[in-house]
């Protein structure tokens, strides 16, 4: 399914045997070092586990333009949420996080939620 930018777009998804909550809580366009658009993408992640867990080790959200994969952005100025993306989490406990892809164009970007098996676990975003 492809939800908009209705805010905050939520789901539990499951991945490794385990349901965890993600939302997408919002977005902002900023500029890495070279001065090029990127893409921030704030998370929610709630890990209901039974074990600490870490956003990375659950998730991979890949970004889109057009069809094609987006690289990673690195944001010339941080936020607090982007340390997040790998910080362990309690069980029950939820952080929000940020990632960033560059951008190649203007067009709309889709994220899909991958696990790290690269299953899609059934959601794809369009954010922008």
């Amino acid at each position: 399914p492809l939800f908009l930018a209705d805010y905050p777009a939520k789901g539990t998804y499951e991945a490794f045997g385990v349901k965890y909550d993600v939302s997408i809580d919002k977005f902002e366009i900023t500029e890495d070092f070279d001065g090029e658009s990127i893409i921030r993408v704030y998370y929610t992640f709630k890990n209901n586990s039974e074990e600490n867990q870490k956003f990375n080790l659950v998730f991979t959200p890949e970004a889109y333009q057009d069809g094609i994969q987006l690289h990673p952005g690195y944001p010339k100025e941080k936020v607090a949420e982007d340390e997040n993306y790998s910080v362990e989490v309690e069980p029950g406990k939820s952080i929000k996080l940020a990632y960033s892809y560059k951008l190649r164009t203007d067009s709309p970007v889709e994220i899909d939620l991958r696990d790290l098996n690269g299953t899609g676990v059934g959601t794809v975003y369009e954010v922008k």
